[in-house]
């Protein structure tokens, strides 16, 4: 299972249990009853593999069961040695391990019968500035069922992979969803029968249950389909089509889909699991219009990443970096916005990765805070992109495909896709993974122009990288850029321009290279501000079109579990932090931040907030800007004009964080209005006179791009 933003990935440890064997998955035969407002379960589990004489497995401890098989003996171990599944490292899930031996050592089967309770609570598993991720490692609820291995529903044998059948008996008019393809669903009196079939090896098995309705539709062989928990049929037609339209491009892309269908299955909280063959995602997020073409893609494509190729947990996470760069990016490089994609995945970087919250690849296992997201999926994206600049296109999709061929229904780690692309390109790119993967930090970039020659230094204090670095030249005769590659080896590279001097140079105008943004490369954003360790939030001391209590209210949202000092606006000095929140529009120290906003042509005041490439009336509005004073200071001011937004404003910034400036409406509040300054100049820009422009960069043609697939003619 992978899970995204809003929900951290389960681990599941399991120390001490004897493997079955590698060259056979083990089979699981299944038959269940849920009763789901009692949280119960009762399981008949037939298991069958490879044992040796015994098997060792792991069940969730309130579930008690029984071995039926003749000639068997099963006895538990220590508790206390067995209670190992844990949610990100903080709900743990009580297990208890036991062994079952057999009398004939060639015996390839046993059966268990057990039953009882699985309710644990959805908790929150990490949180910045209000930005919670919650989850639960498994329930039977009135509400809605989610299993999977990290409940310890079914004996886990080891790590091992597994093929099952599930028939499963829910309270009508319930329906289940699984991995693999639905064999039957029937109504048996007042129960409803599903039931799956998986032949394919899978890592885990999941059950999801509710009083679904079902929407499907064949797309080439593979079924569409969407499960809501209430009757939506332009809803589920979107998702339908979107669906067919990314299964033909990643198969067009990669290789065969691996499963005979997909569902969008729809949950009773806000998460954003992919599981293989479906996704399950909350109720607010599917109905979110831009879904369908920004996190919809990503999961879909986690079943050629991650759900099919599955990842070798003890030496890293590749797939979510590879997933957000063949969907993410992708959507966005289509739009020819892959650029701008890169360099807020840089910037994110800058902002959250630093003072110790730096690791390498090989260590990234899920998404729990900021830091790790820019790393696991910020870092490793660039990975991707760099690797795909330096074979092109046919020799990054040619690589791409070999990989998924050779992986298909096995784990892999960064070592095998290194293995793989050197094959396919015939070089050695060994070096080149083992640089991005297990070191830490990043180039830090700068350009000096001198005696005809690009003088390219790298700044940072850790020894340097060897990267490529792309260079735009600007020439007077000129409408198109004249880009040239220039090699880092060492901490300096210089190159001849050969008596013909540009106008203007760019270093790495398409940010195609991992690095450190200098700070003026990018304007100030709230990113900056959440990512600061140092950080100050200044009250104001009186009632203005918001009561003091409400900002003070705010500011707790945002100070539950952080470093963060408050302080009021009665004190004279502004705070001497890295980065410091003012809030309320009568704030003493705003005129400061106003005076700031003109450097980015920006006005705000009673009547209009003008941000330059936007502009809202001031009344039933409330804002929140990122400027940065030429010290290098970064300030937020946030204001509102009615009391009921300022909390919807505290939990929805963290969420915006590549943005310089933001308008809301309403109590909820609403977003109207959003955007970054202009950048205020960089140092790796150099020009012959002040103002030259730079001639036009050669367009970017994404790896693929989407076809219509229903025909309305047809």
């Amino acid at each position: 299972m992978i899970s995204h933003a809003w929900l951290p990935t389960v681990v599941f440890v399991l120390l001490g249990v004897s493997d079955a064997a590698a060259d056979s998955p083990v089979h699981f035969d299944l038959s269940l009853r849920l009763d789901p407002p009692a949280h119960r379960l009762e399981v008949r589990a037939t298991v069958r593999g490879s044992f040796e004489g015994a098997a060792r497995f792991v069940l969730h401890s309130g579930l008690d069961p029984e071995c039926s098989t003749a000639g068997t003996t099963m006895t538990a171990v220590e508790e206390s040695a067995a209670r190992r599944s844990v949610l990100d490292g903080s709900v743990s899930v009580p297990v208890t391990e036991y062994e079952v031996r057999f009398e004939d050592p060639a015996a390839t089967e046993f059966t268990l019968r057990y039953g009882g309770e699985i309710h644990h609570p959805i908790e929150s598993g990490g949180e910045e500035y209000a930005r919670s991720f919650s989850g639960s490692p498994g329930l039977i609820d009135e509400r809605g069922i989610v299993l999977s291995t990290s409940a310890a529903w079914f004996p886990v044998i080891g790590d091992e992979l597994m093929t099952f059948e599930l028939r499963i008996l829910s309270p009508e008019p319930w329906r289940t969803v699984s991995e693999g393809r639905l064999g039957e669903s029937t109504v048996i009196g007042d129960l409803h029968l599903d039931h799956w079939v998986c032949e394919d090896p899978m890592d885990d098995i999941h059950i999801i249950g509710a009083p679904f309705h079902v929407t499907s539709r064949a797309v080439g062989g593979v079924d569409a389909m969407a499960f809501l928990r209430h009757p939506d049929p332009n809803l589920a037609a979107k998702y339908l089509e979107a669906t067919a339209q990314y299964l033909d491009l990643y198969q067009r892309l990669i290789g065969p889909y691996p499963y005979p269908k997909f569902a969008l299955v729809e949950n009773f909280w806000e998460t954003g699991y992919g599981m293989p063959s479906f996704t399950l995602l909350g109720p607010k997020i599917i109905r979110f219009p831009f879904i369908l073409h920004s996190s919809y893609p990503h999961e879909i494509l986690h079943n050629w990443w991650g759900n099919s190729v599955f990842v070798d947990w003890e030496s890293g996470n590749w797939c979510e970096g590879l997933t957000a760069y063949l969907a993410d990016h992708l959507v966005k490089e289509g739009q020819g916005r892959g650029a701008e994609y890169r360099r807020d995945s840089l910037d994110r970087f800058g902002s959250y990765v630093r003072e110790g919250r730096d690791f390498p690849l090989e260590e990234f296992r899920s998404r729990h805070s900021s830091a790790t997201e820019a790393v696991g999926y910020g870092k490793c994206l660039m990975l991707f992109h760099m690797l795909r600049e330096e074979l092109g296109d046919d020799g990054f999709l040619r690589g791409l495909q070999r990989f998924n061929r050779a992986f298909r229904f096995r784990r892999a780690s960064f070592t095998d896709i290194a293995d793989v692309f050197s094959r396919s390109a015939e070089r050695d790119l060994h070096p080149f993974f083992e640089q991005w993967v297990r070191r830490v930090g990043a180039p830090e970039l700068a350009l000096e122009v001198r005696d005809g020659a690009i003088v390219l230094r790298q700044t940072q204090e850790d020894d340097p990288f060897t990267v490529t670095v792309p260079v735009a030249l600007t020439f007077e005769d000129r409408s198109e850029v004249e880009i040239i590659a220039v090699p880092m080896t060492g901490r300096e590279a210089i190159h001849s321009l050969g008596g013909v001097e540009p106008t203007r140079v760019d270093v790495d105008p398409r940010y195609d290279v991992f690095r450190r943004l200098d700070r003026t490369e990018t304007p100030p954003t709230f990113g900056r501000l959440f990512g600061e360790s140092d950080v100050a939030i200044v009250l104001p001391s009186e009632d203005g079109d918001v009561a003091a209590a409400t900002w003070q209210s705010f500011a707790h949202l945002w100070t539950e579990g952080g470093n963060i000092a408050v302080h009021t606006d009665a004190e004279p000095e502004l705070p001497g932090a890295a980065a410091v929140w003012i809030l309320g529009r009568d704030n003493r120290h705003a005129p400061k931040v106003r005076a700031l906003l003109e450097r980015y042509g920006a006005k705000l005041d009673d009547v209009r907030l003008d941000f330059g490439a936007a502009s809202v009336a001031s009344a039933d509005h409330c804002f929140a800007v990122a400027v940065e004073s030429e010290d290098g200071a970064t300030f937020g001011w946030i204001g509102a004009s009615r009391d009921d937004s300022a909390a919807g404003l505290a939990r929805k910034l963290p969420h915006y964080g590549k943005y310089s400036f933001l308008a809301f409406s309403g109590g909820e509040p609403t977003n109207d209005a959003k955007g970054q300054w202009p950048p205020l100049g960089s140092p790796l820009v150099w020009s012959r006179e002040s103002g030259t422009a730079r001639a036009d960069l050669p367009p970017e043609e994404p790896l693929g791009r989407l076809a219509p697939v229903f025909d309305p003619q047809a």
